[in-house]
């Protein structure tokens, strides 16, 4: 009977040391126990690179929204792609820095997506050399039910290409850009 009790007492013990190391104990500056180097004294890797990215997607910002109808009554406020092969909605995209190289693409659907799990671009519909704030891009689009289907890109000041997919809620009909990897 003493033998249970001190086993379970030890195991109490144990997990208790085992919950405190994993709760607070990890210290970041301790040496790691392969390298003896302490992971404060590690730089991030590509942590430069990242943070410019960061700090120039924060720069740039694309917009979009349903181009309403006093809107496409105004042809000569807007730059359009009219799509030959749909017949949907047309969306406004708008920009607060100016951009280039601006291509507006259909995206390949899920039985033809690339080894590393990344949509790609189907075909390119629309280019412009550059989209400024003073334009407003109208495009007709369509949308996927569970994956986009249209995609817009566009480079930076800095030329770096951001891509970015058209999805939409069929709860409040509203519509968003999301950023995203694109295989070309």
């Amino acid at each position: 009977m003493k033998k249970i009790i001190i086993s379970l007492i030890l195991s109490a013990l144990l997990a208790c040391t085992l919950i405190s190391c994993v709760a607070g104990g990890n210290d970041s500056s301790a040496p790691d126990e392969q390298s003896g180097i302490s992971q404060e004294s590690q730089p991030a890797e590509n942590s430069e690179i990242s943070q410019e990215s960061e700090k120039e997607a924060e720069e740039v910002k694309i917009s979009v929204e349903f181009a309403s109808e006093a809107l496409l009554a105004d042809k000569d406020s807007y730059v359009m792609f009219d799509d030959p092969e749909t017949d949907y909605s047309f969306v406004a995209f708008t920009t607060d820095t100016a951009v280039t190289n601006v291509r507006y693409f259909s995206i390949i659907s899920t039985d033809t997506w690339s080894n590393d799990g990344a949509p790609k671009i189907d075909k390119v519909l629309y280019t412009m050399d550059e989209f400024t704030p003073e334009m407003i891009f109208v495009a007709e689009t369509v949308f996927g039910d569970v994956y986009a289907l249209r995609g817009i890109s566009f480079e930076d000041s800095k030329g770096v290409i951001h891509y970015y997919s058209l999805w939409d809620s069929m709860v409040d009909d509203s519509i968003w850009l999301r950023k995203v990897d694109i295989a070309e």
